[in-house]
This record gives C-alpha cells, sequence and structure tokens, in this order.
C-alpha cells in the first residue's frame, strides 16, 4: 500500500475575517488553536496572491474544507461586508462553515443561512468557542486506510 506524505491537495481552513483585525496576523493564536486542532493550515484573504483577487478567494473558498467566518463589523452590533461576501460564495459552493462575532447575540444575516452565530465578548472566550468548534473536523485516520 503506497502512503504519501504530502496529499496532492492538502485540505485547509479558510479564515475569514477582516483584514485589519488582529486575529489575520500569522502568528495569532486563533490561528494556532485551528492549525493544531484540525491539523490543517489555515488561509486568509491575504494569503491569496492569484490575479484577480476577487476570482483568487473565491477558488480558495471554493478548495478549503471549512470557512470559520468572524463577521465583526466596525461596530460590535455590526457585520462586515466582506466577510458577508465571503460565507455566502461558501454557502453558494457548499463549504461548510461557522460563524462568530464580537458582541451580543444575534441573527445572522438572512441569506447565510443555517448556522447559528456564537457570539463572544472576549478573545479569550472566541478561541474556547473556536476550539469547540474545529474538533468536528479534525482530520482523522480513517481504519481501512491502516496496514494490517
Amino acid at each position: 500500500m503506497l502512503f504519501r506524505s504530502n496529499p496532492p491537495n492538502p485540505q485547509y481552513v479558510f479564515l475569514s475575517l477582516a483584514l485589519d483585525s488582529p486575529h489575520a496576523a500569522p502568528t495569532h493564536p486563533m490561528r494556532e488553536i485551528i492549525e493544531r486542532v484540525t491539523g490543517m493550515r489555515t488561509v486568509v484573504g491575504t494569503d491569496v496572491r492569484d490575479p484577480p483577487i476577487d476570482m483568487g478567494i473565491l477558488e480558495t473558498i471554493r478548495k478549503s474544507h471549512l470557512v470559520i467566518a468572524d463577521l465583526v463589523g466596525p461596530a460590535d452590533d455590526g457585520f462586515n461586508l466582506d466577510v458577508c461576501i465571503e460565507v455566502g460564495m461558501a454557502r453558494a459552493i457548499g463549504v461548510s462553515y461557522e460563524l462568530f462575532a464580537r458582541g451580543p447575540q444575534r441573527r445572522p444575516p438572512f441569506m447565510l443561512g443555517r448556522p447559528q452565530l456564537q457570539a463572544y465578548e472576549t478573545d479569550l472566550e472566541l478561541l474556547g468557542k473556536i476550539h469547540r468548534v474545529v474538533r468536528d473536523y479534525r482530520r482523522r485516520l480513517i481504519d481501512a486506510e491502516l496496514p494490517p
């Protein structure tokens, strides 16, 4: 049985958030938790270099295993329009997504669909909620793939 160390199309998590957010930094603990728990790297919009950039982001979302979106807008009770569009793309093409936002519990925009928005007040609370959600998406070896 042949085992590859690197799959031809490695899985990753697309992290959709405001690009000026501190959570977008490559060394932010949120990205580290996602990567450690899922075993997949994270990608944010600034990592996409394929022109035109909007189509590059769409293609990156299409190939992702999961989209995690922090919808927080300029005010804690608002939503970031670009992040909502990226989540809408994920929904339209059938990629799983999870929604988060700082501030009070509220409904996400109607067209974003089914998942409940997970509200948080502090970064520590966000990290705990992210950890709980991404556990369900961690990569596992299937018994059938293991040698006898």
